[in-house]
């Protein structure tokens, strides 16, 4: 799924994306959904990350478009709420 990942880095303000859920801990099983998350700077705006994530379905194989097959879910946080949250 480097597509994916590669794909929601573009979006303005995001810093780095991770692979959470049970692709990232290797329990999926089939019909797993892929959990991304996004760390950003400043602001995310939401009309982006719509644009990417429908551009991510209209551009997989066509087995994988069909909402019964595949979910990806993406969240955000910000880097400084990453930040805080390790510095006390």
């Amino acid at each position: 799924m480097e597509f994916i990942a590669t794909q929601l880095a573009a979006i303005p303000g995001v810093v780095a994306v991770t692979l959470g859920g049970s692709r990232a801990t290797n329990t999926a099983v089939e019909g797993s959904d892929w959990d991304f998350g996004l760390y950003y700077r400043g602001r995310l705006d939401p009309a982006d990350v719509a644009r990417v994530m429908n551009e991510i379905v209209r551009r997989l194989p066509g087995r994988w478009r069909r909402p019964a097959t595949v979910a990806v879910d993406a969240t955000g946080r910000t880097q400084s709420a990453v930040r805080s949250s390790f510095i006390s």
